[in-house]
């Protein structure tokens, strides 16, 4: 076979494959390729087998105070970074702040019973280099070792990449699906987007491979997203086209006001997904309400009875929603069967039919 044909060939393989799904109707192949962007990568832990009491999920959305902009250090090491390039360092009453706030809203989740709890991003408190504290990294890792519960927290800008970091802890080392992937105590995630739209462009940089972090715990599938992430078509597609690995979304954000077109990013991958997508942002006076969480697409705050509750701590904000997993599951289902055909066909969802 000449090398021409055989290139020919496979083209036209693949476009039949990208055109037709088993149902024989066209789908979006601008969806197709984007939702195969990204890469799900499963972390196995010992919560996998943990259930929450009494059927109720409890989720701790932790929201540590707004930095003022004139309470940050840009960093440059006196070399031609542009300010948005540079790592911003916290002045000492800062860090001090900060830390008390974390400390306290953790430790309170707990005293509440929360199965997982999520801190804002840009939320570990650092030390005068602009790196996560030692300290406070063996913090949180023993709260989730001694507690049986999954802790994700934003971070500032990495010193040594200009990385947006998020750290996931969890009790014991994971199990990595991959053989060539060592087993870790907790996982460092990445923020694969950035935010140039600002008035003072981030600019950071970013992976070039795309992975979406996925485990299971308390009967539940869980992933992660920083902020931005979940405003990028590839990584929502990626999200909804495995519906049937992920129930609950999280995502640490940190916006200076009103959430605007996230709240509706949110509501969208949380309508069309089946499940409940959490945003826990900075604690602020602007903006109205500071956390949202989205299960099918409806506002839990708005929903009746009410089902969380918050906790004002210092200068943060700590709210604990509870989640009845089995109806949330039940839902989905229901949700699937009347999910509209624009929804699947911007998607690309082949087999809503089987949800």
């Amino acid at each position: 076979m000449k090398e021409k044909d055989y290139i020919v060939q496979q083209t036209e393989k693949i476009y039949k494959k990208i055109t037709t799904e088993k149902s024989g109707s066209s789908i979006n192949p601008f969806t197709f390729t984007l939702r195969n962007v990204c890469q799900l990568k499963k972390i196995n832990t010992e919560l996998a087998t943990l259930r929450p009491t009494n059927g109720i999920l409890k989720f701790a959305a932790i929201s540590l105070p707004k930095i003022p902009s004139n309470k940050l250090d840009f960093i440059t090491n006196d070399e031609e970074y542009p300010k948005d390039l540079s790592v911003i360092h916290y002045g000492k009453e800062t860090r001090k702040t900060l830390l008390k706030n974390y400390t306290e809203c953790l430790s309170k989740a707990i005293d509440l019973k929360a199965n997982i709890i999520c801190i804002n991003e840009l939320g570990m408190p650092t030390n005068k280099s602009g790196l996560v504290n030692n300290n406070v990294i063996k913090f949180t890792k023993g709260i989730a070792q001694r507690n049986k519960c999954l802790i994700f927290s934003g971070t500032n800008h990495c010193t040594k990449s200009f990385l947006n970091k998020g750290y996931l802890f969890y009790p014991g080392n994971d199990k990595p699906t991959d053989p060539r992937d060592k087993e870790q105590p907790y996982r460092t995630f990445y923020k694969h987007v950035s935010a140039f739209r600002l008035k003072e462009p981030e600019k950071i940089y970013t992976p070039a491979s795309r992975i979406i972090y996925n485990t299971q715990a308390f009967g539940i599938g869980i992933s992660f997203l920083i902020c931005l992430e979940l405003s990028d078509f590839s990584f929502a597609a990626k999200i909804v086209n495995n519906h049937e690995l992920i129930n609950f979304l999280i995502v640490p954000t940190y916006v200076n006001d009103e959430f605007g077109s996230l709240v509706r990013c949110g509501e969208n991958v949380s309508y069309a997904m089946g499940g409940a997508v959490a945003l826990t942002n900075c604690h602020h006076e602007e903006g109205g309400r500071l956390n949202r969480v989205y299960i099918n697409g409806k506002n839990i705050s708005e929903i009746k009875p009410k089902t969380f509750k918050d906790y004002p701590i210092g200068d943060s904000l700590l709210t604990i929603y509870s989640i009845d997993v089995e109806k949330m599951k039940n839902d989905k289902i229901s949700n699937s069967i009347k999910l509209e055909p624009s929804i699947q066909a911007l998607y690309g969802i082949y087999d809503f039919k089987d949800r």
